[in-house]
């Protein structure tokens, strides 16, 4: 099984420290994707792929193996992201079916960080993916989506915030 497979990817990764935290979602919405990404566009396989940092990789691989979506805190963003002004929430979603992108490199699923900018929410997608140099990486932002910006008072679906990165066979870590 694809997902089994990506999870044992993730907890065998030699620069992982384990610890015995148990993991337990923050909200009751906890469903298996649905949606697979949608096609990629010629600028969007363009975007670097960015090695995930082995205190965020340690939180993101607790999420890995539970379908739905998860908050985690701010500080356990990678740290290429962690500088992003506004960052106030932080979510993970794992598919269900991983997606294979060739080169031994698996998309395991989706990052989304929502900041608040001068009282307008926005939402960046990511995605973030197993390779065959046994790191995890992940690629974005996305925001080519309906609710990229929405007010500070309007209420959104975390499920709303996913589904939104592209799916590519030509591109890989």
């Amino acid at each position: 099984m694809a997902s089994a497979n990506f999870a044992t990817r993730l907890w065998h990764n030699p620069a992982v420290v384990r610890t015995g935290a148990s993991v337990v979602p923050i909200s009751s919405i906890v469903r298996a994707r649905r949606t697979p990404p949608r096609p990629m566009s010629i600028e969007e396989m363009k975007l670097k792929w960015h090695p995930i940092d082995k205190a965020a990789l340690l939180e993101l691989s607790k999420y890995t193996t539970s379908p739905g979506i998860h908050q985690l805190g701010t500080t356990a963003l990678p740290l290429q992201i962690q500088p992003m002004p506004g960052a106030a929430s932080y979510f993970v979603s794992a598919y269900s079916n991983p997606v294979n992108l060739g080169n031994n490199t698996i998309v395991g699923g989706e990052l989304a960080v929502v900041r608040n900018d001068n009282g307008l929410w926005k939402a960046y997608n990511y995605v973030f993916a197993s390779s065959a140099d046994e790191r995890v990486y992940f690629n974005g932002p996305y925001k080519n989506f309906p609710q990229h910006h929405f007010s500070t008072t309007a209420s959104v679906s975390l499920e709303n915030l996913f589904g939104h990165c592209p799916q590519s066979t030509q591109s890989s870590v």
